[in-house]
């Protein structure tokens, strides 16, 4: 089923034209054999003509007028898309060759499929053991995979994209609108290769944020606060405000603004627990040395 469809693969890049050759050519291996590759460039102020000089297979490029973030670029791609399935991959991240194939191969009557991940700088791999993922798993765990290992209908995608007025959460937002339908497809296999890496990634900017950037972080779970529930919202409050706490100068004012918006209970739970996976990582280490 879906062996000849038309796979359109969106691109999105800003200011690294150094990685997106690797994002290209992972693209160009894939096995399977009908693919139509968008490139959208979020208004770069870094020059691509190398990069684009000699690509591994045709493409469209397609710059924004203006910097609108990587949302909007991708909801271009889904407008500019002709294939019956989309496909989105960071300009930073990869793919494994039998990525699209196995994704199509299990997306079943599902809108969307994701799939597992491997952390390309330390190896980490990723993967839950289902192969249908529901809104309710993705109330509170969201480490399921970011939008690189996506793979959907594009008549669905297009009737409803990504949500541009969130600056993060993004992934998890389009998960559980399309999941409150009916529950997601899922490969339990690390096909996407995912980069953590000090490239401007914005997890890697979060040590330091301001209550405001907090606030704007928060804006996807408090869209979905009614559904979710009051327990999950806070917890995920939680999380966020205090997710680099061990890192930052100021401690007191994430702190304080977790206590105000999750509440003690959250709060302290989520300190714990952060305090339980550093214990369980310094054990491992400890048996390994043995």
């Amino acid at each position: 089923m879906n062996k000849t469809a038309l796979v359109t693969v969106v691109i999105t890049t800003y200011n690294r034209p150094d990685r997106l050759g690797k994002a290209m050519a992972s693209v160009a291996k894939q096995d399977h054999p009908n693919i139509e590759l968008i490139v959208v460039d979020d208004c770069s102020t870094e020059d691509y003509s190398e990069a684009l000089r000699s690509p591994p297979m045709p493409l469209r490029y397609l710059r924004q007028p203006r910097n609108q973030g990587a949302c909007a670029a991708r909801n271009r791609g889904i407008r500019e898309a002709k294939g019956e399935f989309i496909a989105f991959l960071d300009d930073d991240d990869q793919w494994v060759p039998e990525k699209i194939s196995r994704q199509l191969a299990a997306l079943g009557d599902a809108d969307l499929c994701l799939c597992g991940y491997r952390v390309i700088e330390n190896g980490h791999v990723q993967t839950l053991p289902l192969k249908r993922i529901s809104a309710e798993r993705l109330y509170r765990y969201n480490r399921v995979c970011g939008t690189s290992g996506v793979l959907g209908r594009a008549k669905a995608l297009k009737a409803e994209g990504f949500d541009e007025s969130l600056v993060c959460s993004q992934d998890w937002d389009l998960f559980l609108r399309y999941a409150l339908k009916q529950p997601l497809s899922y490969v339990p296999e690390p096909l996407c290769l995912f980069s953590d890496g000090s490239h401007g990634r914005i997890s890697n900017s979060a040590k330091e944020l301001s209550i405001e950037q907090i606030e704007r972080r928060l804006r996807a779970v408090e869209k979905h606060r009614s559904v979710i529930g009051e327990e999950c919202y806070r917890s995920k409050v939680a999380a966020t405000a205090l997710a680099y706490i061990g890192s930052r100068k100021d401690k007191w004012t994430p702190l304080r603004f977790a206590l105000d918006r999750a509440g003690w209970r959250a709060t302290l739970g989520y300190l714990l627990s952060k305090t339980g996976r550093r214990g369980s990582a310094a054990n491992q280490e400890k048996l390994a040395e043995e």
